[in-house]
């Protein structure tokens, strides 16, 4: 019966000389490549989150723009606009009911946490910083023989 809380920290906000205003995410990357990541980003929930924030709260909403910043040299900048995802930011309120509705269901049933569904892909396992803080835990749960 509670809400559903959704809240994103907005890197930065800007209007333009026309009225338009923007969301703006900064990356910082070792390899700027707006034509490999952008469609990445426009996937990401966080950033439908802050497509469909902005046009609750800018009645002149412009859209999403990344500030990619390369780590090391030749230090490109890049700003593309993150293209909108129509199909499915209409459905992403109904797919983040039925998650946070999923995990309270997995609350309820399995109250040990031991006892949880695992990831088991290793994508999620092992991201683009390297291995979860957490890998041991899945492999020898709480006993942490390891």
């Amino acid at each position: 019966g509670a809400a559903v809380v959704l809240t994103r920290r907005l890197d930065m906000v800007t209007e333009d000389r026309d009225g338009k205003t923007f969301v703006w995410d900064h990356k910082h990357q070792a390899r700027v490549d707006p034509g490999r990541s952008v469609d990445a980003y426009a996937i990401d929930g966080g950033f439908a989150a802050f497509r469909i924030m902005g046009k609750q709260l800018y009645p002149r909403f412009g859209g999403v723009a990344l500030n990619l910043i390369q780590t090391q040299d030749p230090w490109r900048v890049a700003r593309p606009m993150v293209p909108a995802t129509p199909h499915r930011d209409r459905h992403f309120a109904e797919m983040l009911w039925r998650t946070e509705h999923a995990l309270a269901r997995t609350d309820l049933d399995c109250p040990d946490l031991w006892s949880w569904p695992k990831s088991q892909h290793e994508t999620t396992c092992f991201g683009r910083y390297g291995a979860c803080a957490g890998l041991k835990l899945c492999f020898y749960g709480e006993a942490g023989q390891y």
